[in-house]
C-alpha cells in the first residue's frame, strides 16, 4: 500500500460516517423536539433538493437528503472503506472511471426528466450508491497525494526549511 492511502481512507471513511449519521440523526433530533436539527436540514439544502417526495422518511419526518444523496453518501462510506486501490492512474482513464461511474445516475435522471420512466426511490438510490463508491477511490488517491504531499519540514511558527522571515 502506498504511503498516506491508509490515513486518506481513515479520514474519508470518518468524514462520509459524518454525513452519513447527521443524515440520519436529522430526522430523530427533529422528532424529538429538538431545534438543532435544523441546521442539518439548512447544511444539506446547499447540496441537495430535499425534496420530501423523493426521501427516505425515520420518524415519519424526510431525511436531510434525498434518496440519491443518500445513495451517494453510502457508496462514499463505503467506498473509501472497501473499494479496491486499483484504478486508471492517467488523467483520461480517470476521466472514464468517473464516466462511468456517473453512467447510470445519469440515466435514471434522464428518463425520469424525459418522462419515460419516473423511477423509483430505490433505482435513485442505488444509482447513487454506485456512483459514490466508484468515486471513492479517486478521492482517496487525491487525499493520498496531498497528505503525501504536505510540507514535513514546517516549523511551529509556520515557515518552511530553507526559508527565512
Amino acid at each position: 500500500m502506498k504511503p498516506g492511502y491508509a490515513t486518506a481512507r481513515i479520514l474519508l471513511a470518518l468524514s462520509w460516517g459524518v454525513v452519513c449519521v447527521l443524515t440520519l440523526a436529522a430526522p430523530l433530533a427533529l422528532a424529538h423536539g429538538r431545534a438543532d436539527a435544523l441546521p442539518v436540514y439548512l447544511g444539506f439544502s446547499f447540496f441537495c433538493h430535499q425534496s420530501p417526495e423523493r426521501s427516505f422518511a425515520l420518524a415519519g419526518l424526510p431525511l436531510a437528503v434525498c434518496h440519491r444523496c443518500s445513495g451517494i453518501y453510502l457508496g462514499l462510506f463505503a467506498g473509501s472503506l472497501l473499494a479496491p486501490l486499483r484504478f486508471p492512474g492517467s488523467l483520461r482513464g480517470r476521466r472514464w472511471w468517473l464516466l462511468a461511474a456517473a453512467l447510470p445516475a445519469l440515466i435514471d435522471f434522464a428518463l425520469a426528466r424525459s418522462g419515460l420512466w419516473s423511477g423509483s426511490a430505490w433505482s435513485r438510490a442505488f444509482s447513487g450508491m454506485f456512483l459514490g463508491y466508484m468515486i471513492s477511490p479517486l478521492l482517496v488517491r487525491a487525499l493520498a497525494e496531498l497528505v503525501r504531499r504536505r510540507p514535513s519540514g514546517a516549523r511551529r511558527h509556520g515557515t518552511l526549511e530553507g526559508e527565512r522571515s
